[in-house]
């Protein structure tokens, strides 16, 4: 239903937008040294690896806390499930609250996905993730850890703020035209 272009070349984005394409967001970059400690924080969710047999759950999770045009498929937590060196659920009061997968190359550590479900947001379990993701990344050799989010996202730039990540790189505009 729609052409999407991440306008990763500068010069690609005022021909698409003569093109009719319009901007729906930016994706932003964070970045940290990894041997700077996390922040206090309370355990608010118990946290375990994500199985495969978890696949509806974080299918269901990622349909609550992100907009479809955001959204993961099957494919791409299938392909997470299978790369990812470190992929954490939680769980509170037996209901999932939130997921997040980090995975180290060479020293460069990255949270590439992290999500909390609506209903739990704002009581610590972003933190608690994002601590487990970073935990992770430097007990595997990270020296550097980077995530991206959209530019829209304000509520995660908080939380990655929190940790430390200072705004790193440039800004890739996300293009759309609907057919």
């Amino acid at each position: 239903t729609a052409l999407i272009c991440r306008g990763n070349a500068a010069w690609l984005v005022p021909p698409l937008q003569r093109a009719g394409f319009h901007l729906l967001d930016r994706i932003v970059y964070f970045e940290r040294t990894a041997s700077l400690t996390s922040p206090p924080h309370k355990l608010q969710a118990s946290l375990r690896p994500i199985r495969s047999g978890d696949l509806p759950t974080l299918l269901a999770l990622d349909s609550v806390a992100f907009e479809p045009f955001w959204r993961f498929d099957r494919g791409h937590f299938m392909e997470m499930l299978v790369t990812m060196g470190h992929s954490t659920i939680a769980e509170k009061a037996g209901q999932p609250a939130g997921y997040a997968f980090s995975d180290v190359l060479r020293e460069m550590g990255f949270i590439t996905r992290l999500a909390v479900h609506p209903n739990f947001q704002g009581h610590g379990i972003g933190s608690q993730l994002l601590a487990d993701g970073l935990a992770y990344c430097r007990s595997a050799g990270a020296t550097t850890i980077r995530l991206n989010t959209q530019e829209s996202n304000i509520i995660s730039h908080r939380l990655y703020q929190r940790f430390d990540f200072q705004r790193a790189g440039r800004q890739i505009p996300v293009l759309v035209r609907e057919l």
